[in-house]
């Protein structure tokens, strides 16, 4: 089994980020290989994931462990472990560690992409999504983390890139007079006001062509 983990001092409380990824849903903002996460109930999930090509499987959490340890491994085919460790560094920051351990798939061939590289990509990819996280949440104001909070991070009840888009465009038809903020610009790697107002003005191309 492949392993991979990366680690990041983020300017939040370990009560505050062991909240935040205690809940999957955030999980396709913050990690680029995670697409979709379903919660099916309190211990179970349905995971759609890009790791060495696109996978899906069902998951069962580990015992969890209130902030220092969350944790989850397929329960079906594919093998696939993940866990989230929290350490409190002491005067506002904690220390998060990602761990992601699977079975390449393609049997001998994915073992020997794995030796040739292929594992060490998804490490820097896995570290580079912390280090963007970490960076987001640095720069965001106060409780950003809180979804009760006026600052929080993400909208509430997002799961994917598509929605948030959905929910400024919904907000704001023509989306001219919305000022999209900044921590949710970063989120994307287009801005989110560009990226739609290149899809309006193809739509409208599209028209006039007809």
């Amino acid at each position: 089994m492949a392993t991979h983990s990366a680690t990041v001092v983020v300017n939040a409380s370990v009560a505050e980020l062991y909240s935040f990824w205690s809940d999957y849903s955030h999980y396709p903002y913050i990690l680029s290989f995670v697409e979709d996460v379903v919660v099916r109930d309190e211990k179970s999930s349905h995971w759609v994931v890009d790791i060495v090509g696109r996978h899906e499987w069902e998951a069962l959490n580990d015992p969890w462990i209130k902030d220092r340890f969350i944790g989850w491994r397929s329960s079906d085919d594919l093998n696939h472990v993940g866990a989230v460790d929290f350490d409190d560094l002491g005067g506002g920051l904690s220390r998060i560690t990602v761990t992601i351990s699977y079975t390449p798939p393609a049997g001998i061939l994915g073992n020997i992409g794995e030796s040739l590289g292929i594992g060490n990509l998804f490490e820097t990819r896995l570290r580079s999504d912390l280090d963007r996280f970490a960076e987001i949440v640095n720069d965001a104001p106060a409780h950003a983390l809180d979804p009760l909070s006026p600052n929080y991070l993400f909208p509430p009840q997002m799961s994917s890139e598509s929605s948030v888009r959905a929910e400024y465009l919904r907000d704001d038809p023509h989306f001219l007079a919305s000022q999209t903020p900044e921590h949710v610009n970063r989120l994307f790697e287009t801005n989110l006001r560009d990226d739609l107002s290149f899809s309006r003005s193809n739509n409208d191309s599209g028209r006039r062509n007809n």
